[in-house]
């Protein structure tokens, strides 16, 4: 979707998101859009308007989204391990073709493991922040 073609506004007395398409055909397909049920918030259509209620977040929706969090950073943790696998069996084949002398396929393994290393470590502070941002009130 295009941002031309919508309004977006909130309003916080009612916490309701409002979404006015500015044309009837992107109104539908932004309807059709938030019906997607991994959506999570039913619209209600007025007219022109598609009202999208947001409730305030509980203890327990709270608790979930970060769950959602922690399974996003281990999925990028098995994303960069893969990387890593694939990385480590590209030098292998580079060592045995010939292509790449033992010293070098040594240091790039050691980098890999490096790259590696910090990025889990990145993806655990991102999560760790993100957990205390879900978290707070």
């Amino acid at each position: 979707m295009r941002r031309k073609n919508t309004a977006i506004s909130a309003n916080a007395s009612t916490a309701a998101a409002v979404l006015k398409a500015l044309a009837n055909d992107r109104r539908l397909e932004i309807l059709n859009w938030l019906k997607d049920p991994r959506a999570h918030f039913p619209p209600q259509v007025d007219g022109d308007l598609i009202r999208i209620p947001i409730p305030a977040l509980s203890e327990q929706r709270r608790k979930d989204l970060v769950k959602i969090a922690k399974k996003a950073g281990e999925e990028c943790k098995v994303a960069v391990r893969k990387a890593r696998h694939e990385a480590l069996d590209m030098l292998s084949d580079l060592k045995e073709s010939g292509d790449a002398s033992e010293d070098e396929v040594d240091r790039a393994k050691k980098k890999a493991e490096e790259a590696v290393s910090e990025a889990g470590q990145s993806i655990d502070q991102i999560i760790a922040t993100k957990e205390k941002e879900i978290l707070a009130i």
